[in-house]
């Protein structure tokens, strides 16, 4: 039997299908009058496996956005990070996904978002598969869009996996300070966000492995889809592992980032990963500062056996915070799961390195670049 729906899970679906009715409109309003901006196709980094590849991509109406440099005043930023947020979907186009001769076509929906998945005819090759991506069926004669979508196919030799937050665990956020996170995301662009110390050398340890096969590495964040271009030149310009990103919707119904859970949300990413890759186990990292140790929790509960390690990033000054995840991360030795909780990056490389999780001989790598980090931070 379906449950009953609240009043209020049932206001904001109706609120969800206002926004989807303005969104539409609002498009038929731009072509009527000829005002509809060249249409963008933004390719989404996608995942796969010897069977099958998975595509994600968004038709917006071009917003103007060009990646930001170290000298951008605040205001560009300010007006980058508006842009985003103001995008205007293009529902009802059409692309086309092609790779080794197939071609598989897609339709956007109410938020723009083409979803494709396709049969992998080469499953001998692995690493970053290439899906061309064309937009067929641009509305009103605009221009014809073209992308290339890069699919991560995990060596089949690896057996260890890294599944990692983003905000306030790669990078500086401040979630737990809503001014803070305000002033980060309104004022800064990927070349200006500073990432946490050690933490491109950590990530590139667990990648390498002892070198035999690279290790899968994708991002599980609450952020919205709308920062995907940031977070994605964030991560190439500090040179952590590149991996597909998983991130949520942004709008106002129950299941999107105004409104959508974000332990349910993150709980069920982490076990599509999982279910997709059986022969993975999989190292966790997140930080302190919201739910992601008792998020990490539930996936152990669930998944006691496929978890390799757990690091928590300590990113509040709040004692009974530290005290709670402290006590959530005892619980996991029943499980025989081993975590790290600590403000430095050398508290997880340490403990990965003691487990052959890393190379140990990479700790005074990994050590410099938290020195070398920190003093970047500190002269920013």
């Amino acid at each position: 039997m379906q449950p009953t729906p609240t009043l209020q899970s049932s206001v904001w679906r109706i609120v969800g299908s206002i926004a989807d009715v303005v969104t539409v409109a609002r498009v038929r309003r731009k072509l009527s009058s000829g005002s509809l901006e060249p249409v963008e196709l933004v390719p989404h980094r996608g995942y796969g496996t010897p069977a099958w590849l998975f595509v994600q991509a968004r038709v917006l109406e071009s917003h103007g956005v060009t990646p930001g440099t170290a000298t951008d005043p605040w205001w560009r930023n300010v007006f980058a990070a508006y842009r985003r947020f103001v995008s205007l979907e293009i529902p009802g186009a059409i692309v086309r996904a092609s790779i080794d001769g197939q071609q598989v076509e897609a339709t956007a929906d109410v938020d723009g978002y083409v979803k494709v998945e396709i049969a992998n005819t080469r499953p001998d090759r692995t690493g970053w598969r290439r899906v061309e991506l064309r937009l067929v069926a641009p509305p009103d004669g605009q221009r014809d869009g073209r992308a290339t979508a890069d699919v991560l196919v995990p060596d089949p030799r690896a057996t260890i996996g890294v599944i990692s937050d983003v905000d306030d665990t790669i990078l500086h956020t401040g979630l737990t300070q809503t001014a803070g996170m305000l002033r980060t995301t309104l004022l800064h662009n990927a070349t200006t966000r500073l990432p946490f110390p050690g933490v491109a050398a950590f990530y590139r340890a667990l990648h390498e492995g002892d070198g035999a096969a690279t290790r899968p590495v994708f991002f599980v964040s609450g952020s919205p889809w709308n920062l995907y271009d940031m977070i994605e030149r964030f991560i190439e310009i500090q040179e952590i592992p590149a991996g597909p990103l998983f991130l949520k919707d942004w709008g106002v119904d129950e299941h999107k980032f105004i409104r959508e859970d974000t332990h349910a949300y993150k709980l069920a990413r982490i076990g599509l990963l999982l279910r997709t890759y059986p022969d993975l186990d999989f190292v966790l990292i997140g930080d302190s500062g919201q739910q992601d140790p008792e998020i990490y929790t539930d996936v152990i509960n669930r998944w006691p056996e496929r978890i390799a390690a757990v690091y928590i990033r300590d990113v509040t000054s709040d004692a009974s915070r530290d005290e709670a995840v402290q006590t959530l991360l005892r619980t996991l030795e029943a499980h025989h799961v081993p975590s790290a909780f600590g403000a430095s990056t050398m508290s997880a490389a340490t403990d990965a390195a003691s487990r052959g999780l890393i190379d140990p001989g990479r700790l005074d790598e990994i050590r410099r670049a938290c020195e070398a980090d920190s003093a970047d931070v500190a002269s920013s």
